[in-house]
This record gives structure tokens, sequence and C-alpha cells, in this order.
């Protein structure tokens, strides 16, 4: 039991020094204020000077001695702070480690962590090559002249090369590249290009390519073909695929000439066959380009193409010459001189006809064998040279 003053003895007093550790302060079950540490500490120095220091001190609760009750630190003020050098919060958030950064996140509710680890990055902060992933959907007008203007980032993708290997300029090049177009008037809005041309956006492309072309088609709308040409030929040395409008003549003897700067060259397509150089043409291909497999090309085929399409190119696995004019020699020649064709397409031809038994014996070991709709002389030729002194013998319908 432990006196309680005045009123009396206190049998429910907690004694134990976890009891008394724990609260710090003691309170009477019978009803006194609370005690503090120094009014104890005081009564127990009055205590060790009377005659007997173990005789009870009536008011006092007894305190253990050997496990104190722990004191709240005072917290200091900013200027005390300040004139005691100790870090602010700001600072100590500065100085705060790794491993307390992760604790204070692992701390916020569970559903903030999840929406802060389920939500998508902005698309300025994405990766480039992520970006330039999806710009691959895009054409190439949006390419040239929409993602560069949205932000860096998006500038910085839509100039990777790898988008700019596939250049076809042909596709509804009516429509896509007149000076009306929507493609020149935002060139003429976003960049101020005031005469747009398909010159410029051409050199734009292959610029963008930086050398990594590998398909390239041309619209026959070329103002000056020859520059174009060089142009293509030293700065897409990685050609794969090329196709080309009708050129002049004096542009058609030169692209033998070209050739030997894409030695990578797998298909060549010519909307009109080069009448007078087409030999030489065959034997550059056969020469500077091993990997040369796919000839698509229309026109008069004479017996020194033919022959030179058997003799320099002997493994060409694919040949297209709809809508010529290819005897039935010269097209016997081929087959014969072709060993490794797996498709010849001559649909529409003048020179022979589709029916021939000795042109559907030799075609019959190739995979995809077409001649349909050819014939051995034209229709229209016969009924303008009945009709028509302006029409001679040399009239072929090729269109």
């Amino acid at each position: 039991m432990v006196p309680c003053g005045a009123r009396g003895t206190c049998a429910s007093w907690p004694r134990s020094t976890a009891t008394a550790r724990a609260t710090g302060v003691g309170t009477c079950p019978g009803g006194l204020a609370p005690v503090s540490f120094i009014k104890a500490a005081a009564a127990l120095r009055l205590s060790l000077s009377r005659p007997d220091p173990h005789a009870p001190l009536p008011g006092l609760i007894a305190i253990n001695l050997a496990a104190p009750p722990s004191i709240a630190r005072p917290v200091p003020s900013p200027a005390s702070r300040r004139s005691l050098h100790l870090p602010s919060s700001r600072a100590a958030a500065k100085k705060r480690s790794p491993a307390a950064m992760g604790e204070a996140a692992a701390a916020l509710p569970v559903p903030a962590q999840e929406a802060a680890a389920s939500a998508p990055p902005p698309w300025a902060d994405m990766e480039t090559d992520c970006l330039a992933h999806v710009f691959r959907r895009l054409d190439l007008e949006d390419l040239a002249a929409a993602a560069p203007l949205v932000c860096r980032g998006w500038r910085r993708a839509a100039a990777d090369p790898s988008l700019w290997r596939a250049l076809d300029l042909r596709r509804d090049h009516v429509a896509r590249f007149m000076p009306w177009a929507p493609l020149a008037t935002a060139f003429a809005r976003r960049y101020g290009v005031a005469g747009f041309a398909l010159a410029g956006f051409l050199r734009l492309c292959v610029a963008r390519a930086r050398g990594s072309a590998e398909d390239l088609a041309l619209p026959p709308l070329l103002a000056s073909p020859a520059a174009d040409l060089d142009r293509i030929s030293l700065q897409c040395p990685r050609l794969r695929r090329l196709a080309l409008p009708q050129l002049p003549a004096a542009d058609e003897a030169r692209l033998a000439e070209l050739v030997p700067r894409w030695p990578l060259l797998e298909h060549l397509e010519l909307d009109a066959k080069p009448s007078a150089s087409f030999p030489a043409l065959a034997a550059q291909l056969g020469r500077h380009c091993p990997r040369f497999a796919s000839l698509k090309t229309s026109g008069a085929v004479k017996p020194e193409d033919a022959a030179a399409l058997a003799r320099s190119l002997p493994g060409l696995r694919s040949l297209c010459l709809d809508r010529s004019y290819l005897p039935r020699q010269e097209l016997l020649t081929i087959l014969a001189g072709c060993r490794g064709l797996r498709e010849l397409s001559a649909r529409g031809c003048v020179g022979f006809d589709e029916g021939d038994e000795e042109v559907a014996r030799r075609g019959a070991r190739i995979e995809r064998f077409d001649v349909g709709g050819s014939r051995l002389i034209d229709e229209l030729q016969d009924e303008l040279a009945a009709g028509d002194e302006l029409c001679d013998s040399s009239y072929v319908d090729v269109m």
C-alpha cells in the first residue's frame, strides 16, 4: 500500500517499473492532481534531510528511481533552430536517402500507389524508339509536316532514318504533290515555303533517310530527272527496289551508268522500256547487282532486247512485260534463256496468241505463267489500216 495524503491509502496504484516508465506522470486514482518528476525530486531531497530517510512522506507517491520516467524533449522554435545551426526540414528532405524515400512512398495508400503505377507516361516523355515505332504507321506527309511540330521529342523521333526507308512518292501523286494539295498548304503555313515542288520534297525525304532508303518510287512529275537521278544514286546507295517513270531519251541512256551505284538492287520497275539502251542496262544489272531478281517494264521488245535478257539475266525470277509489243520469237528466246523464272506475266501483249501451244509448253515449268489477253495482231491496227492512210504497218497499240 502507498500512502495517498489526506485521502488514505490507494490500493490500485501501479507499482511496476514498466507502468511508471510508460506513464511518465502518475495520477492517483483517489482524485489527486498529477505529480511531476521535478516535484518528486524536490520532495526526495527534503526526505533525505530527515532522521529516518525510510519513513514515508505524506502526500507523495513512491517513485522507482531505478527507472525514471521519460521526459518529452522540447521542440525548438525556427529562430532557435537557426541559432543552433540545426538542419531545417527542407534541407533534411534533400539529404534524405533513397531508402528513406522508398519507405515514404511505401507509406502511401494502396490506391494511390496503384494509380501512380498504372498512369501512362506523357507522350513527350516516351523513348525515341517507342515513338519511332508508332510513327511507322504515319504517311510521309505527316512525318514531314505534322509530327515534327508537336515538341522536341516528336521532332527527334520523326527524324529517325528508319522511318524514311520506304519512299513511295508515286501513290496518288496528282492529289498529293500539286500546288493546291493539302501538303503544299501545310508547308506554306507551318514552314513558310511559298513555292512547294516535288523536287524539294524528294530532297527532304532523301536527306531524312541518311543513306538508309531501300524502296523508292518516283512519280512522272520530275522537273529535272537527270538531277534527281544523280542525287538518288549518290545519297541512296542501299536501294533494293526502284521504280522510275518514263524518262527522256538522254536520261534513259544515263541509267545504265548509274546502276553500279546500287549494288543491292533487287527489283527495277520502268514505266517505259528504254528503246536503245536496254541491252546495256541489262548487262550492267547482271554485272553489278548480284541480287537482282525482278524486272517490270513495258514497250516494244526487240530481238536484241530478248537476247540481252537471256544472256545477262539468266537467274531472273520475276519478269513482267504486260501491255508490250512482244513477238512470239522474242518470247521463246526469253523462256529458253531465263531458266530461273518463277513468274512471268505478259498480259495484253501484241505479237503472239495466248493459245499458242509452243508458248504454253515452254511456260509450263514456270509457277505463275500468265499470258491472258495477248493476241498475234492488233485488231485496232487492222481497222485503222483498212480505212486510214495515216496508220502505217509499224503502228502497235501498247497503251
